[in-house]
């Protein structure tokens, strides 16, 4: 799909839809639960989908209906022998192996795209086999047998904080006590304290020690019937960026208070002065306005990334995004992404081994790339409400934000389909 953009002042309400992080955990710890549970919000987007569709392969019973999902668990339907594709969603397959390799399949054959088998996941494959599992690895995905036993896992926290997610979900399954024990520099810590309490919403105890958690085996899965899926602040930083760049915006359905790592936008761009504050409905509304140099720290909030680079385009001096190593795990390499989108628009940008420099200046239109990155996608489009430009290769919105682009033309955001 190719896009052209004319700028356009985008003025508006954007209600988001629910975020995919929360999606992801609820959904898994639903279908371990003891008993059905109603999600409230749903989504179509092609990671979400990924989920649903791989713990349907495995047996789990999950019908939509207008507020969001019925997930009946998966212990009456448990498939010993099974195939599952995770398509791109990193967060599907690492999340999964552990959870997979705790429920003593005799087969099962977990596949996912080209990229998403070139990502890291041999850390988390050693882990899982020093505790009994039986897990081997090819260019066509993962293959896992027998049970995982309890114990000291010992995890890298500087790879993906989705490794110790996926154990974290394992190990209320297993016969014994475990220990998580994490090495390292931790990145994307706030993920994880989300992982943390999702599981404690479905009654699971897991304890802090100084170098990780403690599990209790034998745990069940208490389902709350009912919860709640909150809005995605992951997403929702693009519309408040676009706001500040160019345009007047109110954004609805957000928990103020969340966990969700990327809820750090908000006080980003008020140390930048962006004028953003919170609606008496509790909306967050941001204008346009001067943005000042800032500098941020992308080792717990990786995914904003891309769009803090487009927010840096407007400030008169330099930001410096630092720890930005993970970016080039991602979809596709981030870091080299992102600099040669800002060289197209004429935005100076400088990388050492772990930072971004970038100096502010005005954006120059031109031809982006898309680079079958759902967030390289969208924050190209918020360019393009300040000055003209052409996507190729947008389809990659689909993969958390199927609705992206209409919000975008309801807010007033100017753009026609080449190809």
């Amino acid at each position: 799909m190719i896009l052209k953009f004319n700028p356009a002042f985008l003025s508006g309400v954007v209600n988001m839809p629910p975020s995919k992080s929360y999606l992801h955990r609820l959904l898994i710890v639903a279908a371990l639960s003891d008993k059905s549970t109603q999600i409230i919000g749903k989504s179509d987007a092609e990671d979400v989908l990924a989920t649903i569709s791989c713990l349907r392969s495995l047996g789990v019973i999950i019908t939509e209906n207008s507020t969001g999902y019925i997930v009946n668990p998966i212990w009456n339907n448990l498939q010993n022998i099974t195939q599952l594709d995770a398509n791109e969603s990193g967060s599907t397959f690492r999340f999964l192996i552990p959870v997979i390799a705790s429920l003593n399949l005799k087969s099962c054959h977990f596949t996912g795209s080209e990229r998403l088998l070139e990502r890291p996941i041999l850390d988390l494959i050693q882990s899982l086999k020093a505790h009994n599992a039986n897990i081997e690895y090819d260019q066509t995905g993962i293959y896992i047998s027998s049970r995982l036993s309890p114990g000291r896992f010992i995890i890298r926290g500087d790879i993906s904080s989705q490794f110790i997610t996926g154990v974290l979900f394992a190990c209320p399954l297993l016969n014994g006590d475990s220990e998580i024990v994490i090495t390292g520099k931790r990145q994307s810590q706030s993920y994880i304290d989300l992982t943390i309490e999702i599981m404690q919403k479905f009654g699971i105890k897991i304890s802090t020690t100084p170098d990780g958690y403690y599990i209790a085996g034998g745990q069940v899965y208490t389902s709350p019937y009912f919860v709640k899926a909150e809005g995605d602040w992951s997403n929702a930083a693009f519309w408040l960026v676009a706001g500040a760049l160019n345009g007047d915006i109110i954004v609805n359905g957000l928990n103020l208070h969340s966990t969700q790592g990327d809820r750090a936008i908000f006080n980003i761009l008020k140390a930048g002065g962006v004028n953003i504050f919170i609606t008496e409905t509790n909306g967050v509304h941001v204008k346009q306005s001067v943005v000042y140099p800032f500098s941020c720290d992308l080792a717990n909030i990786p995914d904003l990334g891309p769009i803090l680079s487009i927010l840096a385009t407007a400030i008169i001096g330099n930001c410096t995004l630092t720890n930005i190593e993970r970016l080039r795990l991602k979809e596709c390499d981030r870091v080299m992404a992102i600099e040669e989108t800002l060289d197209r628009l004429k935005i100076h940008a400088f990388t050492d081994v772990n930072s971004l420099t970038i100096t502010g200046g005005q954006m120059q239109g031109a031809t982006l790339k898309g680079y079958n990155d759902h967030r390289m996608v969208m924050s190209a489009a918020v360019a393009g409400s300040v000055v003209p430009i052409i996507l190729t290769g947008a389809n990659a919105f689909k993969k958390s934000y199927p609705s992206f682009f209409e919000v975008y033309e309801s807010l007033g955001g100017n753009y026609e389909t080449m190809e």
